[in-house]
């Protein structure tokens, strides 16, 4: 700035000197460097304007400078930032591939370790005793419990005629009576009402109803009427509190229920003899079996169809066995 004015300085003396050396007129020269001065002058405010301009200028340049080294700090400051954090991923990553090995190591060792203990094989638990079997005796005594006219339990083996024995006042009673003595179509099986309930009687008679429906009663009696079945059934049991008998079933007949009173109870050898040799005559089907007065009959009877009354009677000896 200081060698631009001493140049305007010098070149307005020279104008000063020209002016005078050609008899310029002194207005002329006095008008001229006036001109001159205030070009000059002109040129120095706009050198002075310049200047301001270049210095803002170089202001503006040097906050750009400024800011461009704040951002390129910053830049450097997040690559530092960016390269540390890659580098701790990078001792994340190692420090996990060691972690995984020391485990792939130590998984052996772990698995070598002692072996488990054996299973402590528990004590069997003992079974609980089976229930002890409902023996007839149970069962009598049960029935004999919870109705006074019970005093037998009668089977016969291979069928479902299991049932206890009542005897009622008279012949009719039980018709309608189950065995505890309640109202009951299905009746129960009955001694005849004339005999002692000891049986010590030469000829004991059961009744029973024949419950086609539902199979009870004395319905399997009817299946003595045929002959493969009467000869794969061949004896029962019948118990009482004071004694058992063995049954053996020798015949099975088809009469009518108005017979002889005589023959049915039976009071001497005749009466008895009788009452054996009916049986035989009449039988549908028998087989041999040694009887004499002194022995006792069991005959259990029920109704049948082939005509009216009809009665089916199955015979069998009683032999005491207890």
């Amino acid at each position: 700035m200081k060698s631009k004015m001493i140049t305007l300085v010098a070149t307005i003396a020279i104008a000063i000197t020209i002016a005078a050396t050609f008899g310029l007129g002194q207005n002329t020269a006095s008008m001229s460097a006036d001109t001159t001065v205030d070009t000059a002058a002109a040129i120095a405010v706009e050198d002075t304007d310049t200047a301001e301009t270049a210095a803002d200028e170089a202001t503006e340049t040097d906050e750009i400078a400024e800011t461009a080294a704040d951002e390129a700090t910053e830049t450097d400051e997040i690559a530092e930032t960016a390269a540390d954090e890659d580098e701790a991923a990078d001792t994340d990553e190692i420090a996990a591939d060691e972690a995984a090995n020391t485990d792939e190591i130590a998984a052996p060792a772990a698995t070598e370790k002692a072996p488990a203990a054996a299973p402590v094989e528990k004590a069997p638990v003992a079974a609980p005793a089976p229930a002890a079997p409902v023996t007839t005796a149970d069962k009598l005594a049960d029935a004999m419990s919870k109705n006074p006219d019970a005093f037998g339990w009668l089977t016969i083996d291979n069928t479902i005629i299991n049932h206890p024995l009542v005897q009622g006042p008279n012949n009719d009673y039980y018709l309608n009576r189950d065995a505890a003595g309640n109202a009951s179509s299905a009746g129960a099986i009955a001694l005849d009402a004339s005999l002692n309930r000891n049986l010590n009687n030469t000829h004991n008679i059961l009744y029973g109803h024949n419950q086609k429906s539902n199979g009870r009663g004395f319905s399997e009696l009817i299946k003595f009427k045929d002959a493969n079945f009467f000869n794969s059934h061949t004896g029962g049991t019948l118990t009482t509190s004071s004694g058992t008998y063995r049954l053996e079933i020798f015949a099975v007949r088809v009469v009518s229920a108005a017979v002889d009173p005589f023959a049915w109870y039976p009071k001497s050898i005749d009466a008895f003899e009788e009452l054996v040799d009916g049986i035989a005559d009449t039988a549908l089907f028998s087989r041999p079996v040694d009887l004499a007065f002194g022995d006792q009959i069991l005959t259990l009877v029920t109704c049948s169809s082939e005509f009216a009354n009809a009665r089916t009677m199955v015979h069998a000896k009683m032999i005491k066995i207890g």
